[in-house]
């Protein structure tokens, strides 16, 4: 266009030119270089990143071949925290070696108290009752509590976890038979793009 040629016409009439190159080991640094050696970089840079432009849209299209046999996973048993909830999860987790799948915890099947949440937020520790940190204390047990509903804390203190325990409420178990399913179809993007 007009405008770019007389941008690289001002660049190439002027003495020189300050370029800000930043690396790993000099963050700030700045080159003195002349107009030449500026579009003689601009235009390797150019040639550079039109090559490369096919080899990256390739390999983003690019769907990774299945492995066969399928690689194993590492565990032979899975409790309700892997949220295995349908047949295509199952179906998954049993082809890759998995023996023992729990169903999750949505599903409804535990009825008594399970961990709802782990993190590795710990209420000990932010009201300073960490047996780690303060020496030779024996904290209470912990509990939250919401209108009637009380939920359990329990302390993994040598993996630093909490686990907020409770167990399913009836109602939640009852939500389960009145939602209804609906399919659910995806359209490629090339598709949706015309």
């Amino acid at each position: 266009s007009a405008g770019t040629g007389s941008a690289a016409a001002s660049l190439a009439s002027s003495p020189s030119v300050a370029v800000w190159l930043p690396d790993e080991t000099t963050p700030f640094s700045i080159w003195i270089v002349s107009p030449a050696t500026l579009q003689r970089l601009a235009a390797a840079a150019t040639i550079i990143a039109r090559a490369a432009a096919p080899a990256l849209r390739y390999c983003s299209n690019e769907l990774a071949m299945a492995v066969e046999p399928p690689v194993p996973y590492p565990q032979d048993a899975l409790s309700y925290l892997a949220n295995v909830l349908n047949d295509k999860a199952r179906a998954f987790y049993a082809r890759h070696g998995v023996k023992l799948i729990d169903a999750a915890f949505e599903a409804n099947e535990k009825r008594d108290d399970v961990s709802l949440m782990i993190t590795k937020h710990c209420l000990r520790y932010s009201f300073n009752l960490c047996p780690k940190e303060v020496k030779g204390i024996r904290p209470d047990p912990m509990q939250l509590v919401n209108g009637d509903e009380t939920l359990t804390l329990r302390f993994d203190c040598k993996r630093c976890e909490m686990h907020v325990v409770g167990a399913l409420r009836p109602h939640v178990a009852k939500m389960r038979d009145t939602v209804v399913a609906h399919k659910v179809s995806f359209v490629p993007r090339a598709a949706a793009r015309h």
